[in-house]
């Protein structure tokens, strides 16, 4: 306990209270260390052990103790947790179910811990009428003997009376009988002897684990694996393919049938599935979302083993009827059942056009070793003669060291199946040293890789070539021989069981900590009904991961039953053009994720971690894309037949397209209704499609990727929604090229979500009507938009990133706060700038941002910041170290542990935090030598905090922000008030409120009228946007102006044309108490200041560190002092002295231009690292 009292510096109670919490989890089995650490890395950089930073930080910061605690699903269940700040776990651990789990796991101490038990039943029932083994059975005995001779030894099974339905099996006769035919001595299955005591049998346990890895997939498994999982035993089970429902014709109606319900049954009950290639294992999970299934079972993929037989090539050749008619002059040798699926008929169809091509003499034998139950012989007439002959030879009932013989003897092996979960002769093949000329088959190229030569199944022509090569080059197959030889490596069937172990063993662990399982409807009202087996090869073969065509982007949030309904739909109906599936998740709950994590290879999910809103989530998705074309969808959109090859054709037809979009049909096969359409006559309703007003997003378009990025992507400015998709088409269009409605690609809208509340559908349609007005404004007065340049594009590209050189130092500047075009957010990215110069700098947030999107901010903040890259926090904590690192933050203990060579902490404000910063939070900010500050009155307040917490102060160093100055030039100014900032409530509000009824109150005692203007983003917040509403209406009737979301150009009039301008931070809080809700610098000040107009601020904070009050503004202690000012500022006798006040103005803004800020920059890097930067 020594390490928990050094790094909780807890006194008294709550020490002894930490004390037991330790001891409380540490003994619950739900916090695992090693899982934390891997999870979260900062953990391990801050000296703590992980459970010591869980009790201290993690339930606070909402991480996870484990995989099998869900915090968050506890403190739902829970809401009066929230408000107390308790840990989740330890609630649950004293007061919650855990008090049950505890007691039965101390009940459970004493017990044995979990058996391994391995089924045999399915290879004693298959050898009392076979004589030996093939395929599944020989793997799944494999096994079994490597569970005999390695350190866990699985006890074997087979079905019989008990709670579980298993007993062991220990009979002496089908012991004895099972070792003959696994060539081991009689006795060498037989059990120990055994304490009388034990009873007549053992049974699997709750806990204990059960292997099947053979013939299994019938009905009686089905009820005995739902009676497994409901005892509590858990098991997995083994599966070679799928094939049953891939290809129903080769197995018939019946059985598919059968077999996709015993599936279904593994998926929803097993504790893992063990597959042997990535392709079986994909199949599989394309096959539980097609079922609308939700997979329980945990997918892990096994190597097989291989185990080489002493061969007995002389004894074959020279003894026995059938054995006699193997040619010793060379034959090639095909290993299997002899039947459709493993296609020896189109091998003999190969055979016979080499004769015919070659003649016989030239043509070796063609022996297929395996049992015929297709009557080959008599399947094709034109074969007859190569089987009279012995030219073709089948050879049945051999032994597996007769096998073994004839591999050593063959001059090469052939594999010609169709379909196959692994491919087991072609493993064969490459363990006794023989090239192997095979389908071309995913399962196959798994394992053999480029080791053997290829041949597609259903081209006799292609495949004839490939074998006239191999017979009549000796030098080619050699060559090829000595290259598998070299490139080979024998598994062992030891580290497949010894794999298949550690996934029971978690099975274990994972069922005797869960406590609750996460479920959800995984269907959706009114999806079109999908027979899941017709899909399954198709969808194997156009979705893909390897060089797709195109990459469909589709956004979730919190929807995951329609997103998979989506994405369904599209393997469903999408051929002749390959095609990956992204899917950019928006911050949804990571629990409810999971069956967008198991889709299979084709489809990706990028869990961005917040909401990014839609069209930066489809930015990264873009930017993540490999695909020629995007294709931008609505996971609530149902493709139809053919649908995507006709968007790609009609893109690929013309080059002046740009755009393809679909036809957008009602289920009921009408004319989908645009969502969120509107009326709109003007200027930009031409500009769009008829039928468009801009303000919907497009359910589904097609684009080249590279247009996409050159148009800049979606633009934040119309974050959350609305308008973003006519902004792109508008830059699209201005690049020169057209839109296109492509009718034959077809769309279904089904019904969308229910009504929502009134209140909501008001700040819907405010946040619709607000870019709309955003729209216009950008648009309506464009020259021309298709004069072939997109003035709204990003000037740098995203693939022209110039850097200071690899050689140069590394500097990540850390933010946790959102990428927007606000004050802190420019502060930031002009240092980064300034840095770039000489360091190779990257700007590092929480969680991941697009690289077009800093490039659009670089626009609207009209900054280069194309030399910057980009990193989220997770990738920053797992890189190197860089060499100067610069953390932004709202409190005075820093959001994130120093960890660069020189770290400089630029705290904005020392805003008070929940609760007393504990010990290991304020050796955090020891990490950092010196903190940055925008003004002196922030500097004030940094030694106060300081203080107040007893810390030994860093230098603290005043950096003001750069401002980008405005020149108005001889601009006559109008009789303007002017006040900009963010409509938002709480902090540092900037009392609009307050500025409005200070205005009322004199607007009629002006001599001439004068008008105010409020310039300012609105976020998508509802609180914020209710504010706005509220502001509006207070304003009613007065010539009070609002221009909400406006753009630089316009904000930049409004700053030319006002001639005072009015900053009401501060304004009637007690600031005394909050002083961090005063301004703590002042951009839009000077910005004011630059263009020419008289400002007015709060005496105190950062404004009144900029103005001089009665020289270059005013300073004011109230609204009514305000208004007096205001009302003196425009008296007629005034005229002059307020000309003369505009021009200090001016000239005190230059004071913080980014020439300046640049050369401050320069001083403090030198200073803090001692070198020139």
């Amino acid at each position: 306990m020594r390490r928990l009292r050094r790094f909780l510096p807890i006194v008294g109670a709550k020490l002894r209270r930490r004390i037991k919490d330790y001891e409380l989890i540490a003994g619950s089995g739900l916090f695992d260390p090693d899982w934390y650490l891997a999870t979260y890395p900062d953990v391990s950089r801050s000296g703590m052990d992980a459970l010591s930073h869980y009790l201290a930080f993690g339930g606070t910061e909402d991480r996870a103790p484990s995989q099998a605690f869900n915090a968050r699903q506890y403190l739902a269940a829970h809401p009066e947790l929230a408000a107390t700040g308790a840990n989740p776990l330890v609630h649950f651990l004293r007061h919650g179910e855990g008090r049950a789990l505890m007691q039965a796991r101390a009940e459970q101490a004493n017990e044995p811990a979990g058996r391994f038990w391995f089924y045999i039943g399915d290879t004693l029932d298959w050898l009392e009428t076979h004589d030996h083994l093939t395929g599944v059975g020989k793997v799944s005995m494999e096994l079994f003997l490597a569970s005999r001779k390695g350190p866990q030894d699985c006890i074997p099974c087979v079905m019989g009376g008990s709670p579980s339905g298993l007993i062991e099996e220990k009979r002496p006769e089908a012991l004895r009988g099972l070792a003959k035919h696994l060539g081991l001595p009689a006795d060498a299955l037989l059990p120990a002897m055994e304490d009388p005591a034990q009873g007549a049998f053992r049974t699997p346990q709750p806990g204990d684990h059960v292997f099947f890895t053979g013939l299994i997939w019938a009905a009686p498994f089905i009820g005995l694996f739902r009676k497994l999982s409901s005892q509590g035993v858990t098991f997995s089970v083994l599966i070679n393919d799928i094939i049953p429902i891939e290809r129903p014709d080769l197995v018939g109606d019946a059985y598919a049938t059968s077999f996709e319900e015993w599936l279904g049954t593994v998926v929803q009950t097993a504790d893992v599935i063990f597959v042997s290639t990535p392709f079986v294992r994909d199949q599989i999970l394309r096959w539980a979302a097609l079922a609308r299934l939700e997979s329980k079972a945990v997918l892990e993929l096994v190597t097989y083993g291989q185990r080489a037989l002493e061969p007995r090539s002389d004894a074959l050749m020279t003894r026995g009827p059938r054995a006699a008619k193997v040619s010793t002059d060379g034959f090639v040798l095909c290993v299997g059942t002899i039947d459709r699926r493993k296609n020896q008929l189109f091998l003999c169809r190969i055979w016979h056009e080499l004769v015919a091509r070659l003649g016989a003499e030239r043509v070796p034998q063609l022996v297929l070793a395996g049992r015929d139950d297709l009557g080959l012989a008599g399947q094709d007439p034109a074969l007859a003669e190569l089987f009279a002959s012995g030219k073709i030879l089948v050879a049945e009932g051999l032994s597996d060291a007769e096998v073994a013989g004839l591999y050593g003897a063959c001059l090469f092996s052939a594999f010609p199946s169709i379909s196959e979960g692994y491919g087991l002769p072609v493993a064969e093949s490459l363990l006794y040293g023989k090239l192997c000329l095979a389908s071309d088959l995913p399962v196959v190229r798994a394992h053999a890789g480029d080791l053997i030569w290829y041949f597609p199944p259903d081209d006799l022509g292609v495949a004839v070539d490939l074998f006239r090569h191999a017979i009549l080059e000796p030098e080619a197959r050699d060559l090829g021989t000595a290259a598998l030889k070299q490139g080979y490596r024998r598994p062992e069937w030891r580290g497949t069981l010894e794999t298949m172990v550690a996934g029971g063993f978690r099975a274990q662990q994972a069922a005797s900590l869960r406590f609750a399982h996460h479920t959800q409807k995984l269907s959706v009202p009114g999806a079109p009904d999908i027979v899941p087996g017709p899909v399954l090869m198709p969808a194997a073969r156009w979705c893909s991961q390897t060089r797709p065509a195109v990459s469909i982007l589709i956004v979730n949030r919190d929807d995951v039953p329609w997103t998979l309904e989506c994405i369904r739909q599209i393997w469903t109906h999408t051929r002749n053009r390959t095609y990956e599936i992204i899917i950019a998740d928006n911050g949804s709950d990571p629990d409810a994720l999971a069956p967008l994590r198991r889709l299979g290879a084709g489809v990706r999910l990028l869990e961005i971690g917040c909401d990014r809103f839609r069209g930066e989530a489809l930015n990264i998705a873009a930017e993540a894309a490999t695909g020629r074309f995007l294709c931008l969808l609505d996971n609530r959109a149902w493709v139809q037949p053919e649908w995507l090859e006709a968007l790609v054709s009609a893109a690929e037809t013309d080059a002046a397209v740009g755009v393809v979009r679909p036809a957008l049909l009602a289920p009921n096969g009408g004319k989908a209704a645009e969502r969120h359409g509107t009326e709109a006559q003007d200027r930009l309703s031409e500009l769009l499609p008829e039928g468009w007003d801009g303000t919907a997003s497009a359910p589904a378009l097609l684009l080249s990727r590279d247009l996409f990025l050159e148009a800049g992507g979606f633009d934040l400015s119309y974050e959350p929604i609305y308008c973003e998709d006519a902004d792109l088409f508008l830059k699209v269009r201005a690049l020169g090229r057209t839109l296109l409605d492509n009718p034959q690609a077809r769309v279904v809208i089904p019904e969308g979500k229910a009504g929502s509340e009134p209140d909501a559908d008001a700040r819907d349609s405010l946040l619709a009507t607000l870019n709309r007005e955003k729209l216009r404004a950008r648009w309506q007065a464009a020259p021309d938009v298709a004069d072939g340049h997109s003035s709204t594009a990003p000037d740098h590209p995203p693939s022209q990133t110039e850097t200071a050189g690899t050689e140069a130092p590394t500097a990540f500047l850390y933010t946790p706060y959102a990428l927007t075009p606000g004050g802190g957010e420019r502060y930031l990215l002009e240092l980064a700038n300034a840095l770039s110069d000489q360091y190779q700098v990257t700007v590092v947030t929480r969680h991941r941002y697009s690289r077009l999107r800093l490039l659009n901010l670089g626009r609207e903040l009209k900054v280069d910041l194309s030399r910057l890259k980009l990193a989220s926090e997770e990738e920053f904590l797992a890189g190197p170290s860089p060499d100067l690192m610069v953390a932004m933050g709202n409190h005075i203990i820093p959001p994130v542990a120093a960890r660069g060579k020189t770290c400089i902490f630029l705290c904005q404000f020392p805003f008070r935090q929940n609760g007393v910063p504990t010990g290991a939070e304020m050796q955090r900010l020891a990490g950092y030598g010196t903190i940055a500050v925008y003004s002196l009155y922030a500097a004030t307040h940094i030694y106060a905090a300081l203080r107040e917490l007893k810390l030994r102060p860093p230098t603290v160093r005043i950096l003001a922000p750069p401002v980008p100055l405005l020149h108005a030039g001889e601009r006559e100014k109008k009789r303007h008030i002017l006040t900009v900032g963010r409509f938002f409530v709480g902090g540092h509000s900037k009392r609009h409120d307050v500025l409005i009824e200070a205005f009322k109150s004199i607007c009629h005692r002006f001599s001439e009228p004068v008008e105010f203007h409020l310039a300012g983003s609105v976020t998508p917040d509802t609180t914020n946007l209710d504010y706005l509403a509220q502001l509006q209406a207070a304003a009613q009737g007065y010539p009070i102006h609002f221009h909400v979301n406006c753009s630089a150009e316009e904000l930049n009039g409004l700053y030319a044309d006002a001639t005072v301008y009015w900053h009401g931070t501060g304004l009637g809080v007690d600031l005394a108490e909050e002083p961090g809700r005063a301004e703590h610098f002042g951009i839009s000040v000077v910005e004011a200041m630059s263009a020419g107009a008289i400002p007015c601020a709060l005496d105190v904070g950062g404004p009144a560190e900029i103005i001089t009050h009665g020289k270059t503004g005013f300073l004011y202690n109230s609204p009514d002092g305000l208004a007096r000012l205001t009302q003196e500022i425009f008296s007629p006798d005034a005229a002059e002295p307020m000309q003369q006040m505009m021009r200090a103005a001016r000239t005190r803004a230059h004071d913080f231009s980014g020439e300046a800020f640049a050369r401050n920059v320069a001083h403090l890097v030198k200073d803090v690292t001692g070198t020139r930067s």
